[in-house]
């Protein structure tokens, strides 16, 4: 087990280009009502940024005159994935809260994250709900696809997130490293990367969770943990969030994968089913290709979940036949990663080189 001196809370914060953001996050961090018992720290990943992001926070937070310690770490390699890692790697305590650079944390975050993560150690991953702040006209559907934009409900109540969604979003999660080392110590290797698969690499997040969930531990939600999300103007728009249908249709076909082997956790789920099976029971699930070639045309579109739905199915399609025989692959990847799982440690292990003393 940890020893008492890693017990704590490491913020990240990853960004890329992000200097325009960061006073105002920086600021709600500063207000952080936390008992003086509580170790933590904030630690900025600069992503392969090409403006000073870096200077634009080290002053900001000097400016601020908070005790509590501030680092930037350098990623060069682009990609949310990679500067996530480095921050799961580098970070000294136990949990890691995941602070995006336009999420503005509740005064007690930070707080009530470690009492409430920290008090099951079974825990994998919890995450908190989300409120919208607007940098322009909010539209008329917003709240009808908040989600897309992580705000929101993650769950009906506080506890165990056991609905079919089985995820939560990367925004203010908290992540217990000992279920990261364990992933690391049974070969988990992501495959949402940006390196890979950049359009829909938004899903990094997403896919740990899934992993987490792989190892063995719970993933949970609390009503309490509060953050207001950012949402910039030109992500306002219709076109916007259309896109986010396309990407998540290939992200969910990945996640899909995870939760097969999440569903079936015997040694015989390892072997692949056929991508093409796969294909075929999304082309005979009774949605017609003229019936979304319909609602794709459909006048007065914006704002019509079923056209939404229907963009994400088509998309969905589309990317079963961009993956075809990797699909595959991926699903016996994943399936190996569950074998080794059960092989290897037990729920609270972890690989001790992990951790920086």
């Amino acid at each position: 087990m940890l020893s008492e001196g890693l017990a704590g809370v490491s913020v990240i914060i990853c960004t890329c280009n992000g200097g325009k953001n960061l006073k105002e996050t920086l600021t709600y961090l500063s207000r952080q009502q936390v008992r003086p018992d509580l170790r933590w720290e904030i630690i900025l990943i600069d992503n392969a940024s090409t403006d000073n992001t870096a200077q634009i926070a080290i002053q900001t937070w000097s400016d601020l005159m908070s005790p509590v310690s501030f680092e930037v770490l350098n990623e060069p390699r682009p990609g949310k994935n990679n500067a996530v890692d480095t921050g799961l790697q580098q970070a000294r305590y136990q949990y890691v809260l995941i602070c995006d650079d336009d999420n503005w944390l509740g005064e007690h975050y930070v707080q009530t994250a470690f009492e409430v993560i920290s008090a099951d150690p079974e825990t994998g991953m919890l995450g908190g709900r989300g409120f919208p702040v607007f940098g322009g006209e909010k539209p008329v559907w917003f709240d009808q696809f908040e989600n897309y934009y992580a705000v929101g409900r993650q769950n009906q109540v506080s506890g165990e997130v056991v609905t079919s969604k089985g995820f939560l979003w990367g925004a203010g999660a908290v992540i217990n490293r000992e279920a990261y080392f364990q992933l690391r110590a049974a070969g988990f290797s992501r495959i949402i990367t940006y390196e890979k698969y950049p359009q829909i690499a938004r899903g990094e997040d997403i896919e740990l969770c899934m992993a987490i969930r792989l190892a063995g531990y719970k993933i949970c939600y609390n009503e309490e943990l509060h953050f207001q999300h950012f949402i910039s103007k030109p992500k306002l728009t219709w076109k916007y969030l259309t896109r986010l249908a396309k990407e998540g249709a290939a992200m969910g076909l990945i996640l899909s994968q995870y939760r097969r082997h999440l569903n079936n956790p015997s040694p015989a789920a390892i072997r692949t089913g056929s991508w093409v099976k796969l294909l075929l029971r999304h082309v005979y699930s009774g949605i017609s290709y003229k019936r979304w070639r319909w609602l794709l045309s459909a006048p007065g579109q914006e704002g019509n979940a079923e056209v939404l739905k229907a963009l994400f199915e088509w998309h969905s399609l589309k990317a079963i036949m961009s993956f075809n025989k990797e699909l595959d692959r991926i699903s016996a990847g994943i399936g190996q990663l569950a074998a080794n799982l059960r092989s290897t440690q037990s729920v609270g292990q972890r690989e001790s080189s992990g951790y920086r003393s």
